[in-house]
């Protein structure tokens, strides 16, 4: 049991609780920093059980209706809630939010009266980028409740080339509310973000993406890429290669890619779900304590091995930079970054889930042990 009133008096918790904060720390803690300031204790509990731990955790919030601050992450209905998580191969993470975009910038004068530098320029460019449509009602408002990210390992072309630095891929999943209608705004606006990045890039004498229509069992899809042509070493490429920004519609999900081959390996089936090829069988797995109908608004799931892995492929890199920030000997900075790829090693899979229940805000996190 923990006194969260003493304990919120700690000047940088009571800074961190505060009202006056980012919109994308609101967005994806929302809900979270509104229970803990509102609560008193905080109660939890630890059981091991096998190679799996378990702690879970409940604040003594007594939340009414949701407010300003909390509805557009709250679901008002049991049978509403966050999705499960996509599976893809060489999975990382996974992060499934259950946020209405919509009522989120609806209430943006509420949550922030405040406009910071960087919420005026994301409202800039997002008018650019959408030609002058009202960002809240038919921008936001064209998306449903749900937003999930998948990360993975990536596998590159030999024909293209491997990176130096080793980058994974991510991809972000909306759901859109008339798919074939704001497909086409989508396709404008990702392509007009491309051609920014290219003259921002040719302003400084620097290779620009290369745009790219493709189809892949029947979806068709916008790539970017770099080219590596003129590359002497295609086993050390520069980072840039690690990225092939792609976008994609499948059913009634936005699919936006760090990199084309992620892209394709989400397919669509029945129902609001995303599932991969190759992935894992079925979307559920043992680390399910919270099922997504029982009013979860977020489910964060990470593979410790896979982590490792992607770790370990940049080994020399976290070596030398160990070297130069830390000013560590190549011994010393060799063996602090052994030790915590050692320890990676030792976890398996670990899932988050956030749910908002009977007034409650309780919370859940499972992890399992490679012993």
């Amino acid at each position: 049991m923990v006194n969260l009133g003493l304990l919120k008096q700690h000047p940088p918790i009571k800074k961190a609780l505060s009202q006056d904060t980012n919109p994308l720390v609101s967005l994806l803690f929302a809900g979270v920093l509104e229970s803990l300031g509102e609560s008193s204790w905080l109660s939890m509990g630890l059981e091991a059980k096998g190679d799996t731990l378990t702690l879970q955790a409940m604040l003594d919030d007594k939340q009414g209706s949701p407010t300003d601050h909390t509805a557009f992450a709250v679901p008002s209905e049991p049978k509403e809630g966050a999705l499960p998580n996509l599976a893809v191969p060489r999975q990382i993470a996974g992060l499934s939010l259950y946020r209405d975009l919509h009522a989120f910038y609806s209430a943006k004068d509420e949550l922030f009266p405040e406009r910071t530098s960087g919420l005026i320029l994301f409202e800039n460019m997002m008018g650019i980028f959408f030609s002058g449509r009202d960002l809240t009602d038919e921008v936001m408002g064209a998306t449903r409740p749900g937003i999930r990210v998948v990360v993975a390992q990536q596998q590159y072309d030999p024909a293209v080339g491997t990176p130096q630095v080793q980058v994974p891929a991510f991809a972000a999943v909306f759901r859109l509310r008339e798919p074939a209608k704001f497909a086409v705004v989508a396709e404008e606006a990702w392509q007009k973000a491309v051609g920014l990045v290219n003259f921002t890039r040719g302003q400084k004498a620097l290779p620009g993406l290369i745009i790219d229509r493709s189809t892949h069992e029947g979806t068709k899809f916008t790539v970017a890429y770099f080219s590596s042509a003129n590359e002497e070493d295609k086993t050390k490429l520069p980072v840039m290669h690690n990225f092939r920004p792609s976008l994609a519609v499948v059913g009634e999900n936005l699919i936006l890619g760090s990199t084309d081959g992620l892209t394709k390996d989400l397919k669509p089936k029945k129902g609001p779900g995303l599932i991969c090829r190759n992935g894992p069988e079925g979307a559920s797995h043992k680390l399910n304590l919270v099922p997504f109908s029982a009013q979860t608004h977020s489910i964060l799931e990470m593979d410790g091995s896979r982590l490792a892995s992607i770790l370990t492929a940049n080994r020399e890199n976290l070596i030398r930079q160990n070297m130069i920030k830390e000013g560590n000997t190549q011994e010393q900075a060799s063996a602090e970054i052994d030790l915590i790829l050692t320890v990676l090693k030792y976890f398996g899979r670990a899932k988050l889930d956030v749910a908002q229940r009977d007034g409650h805000t309780r919370t859940s996190l499972q992890l399992e042990l490679n012993l």
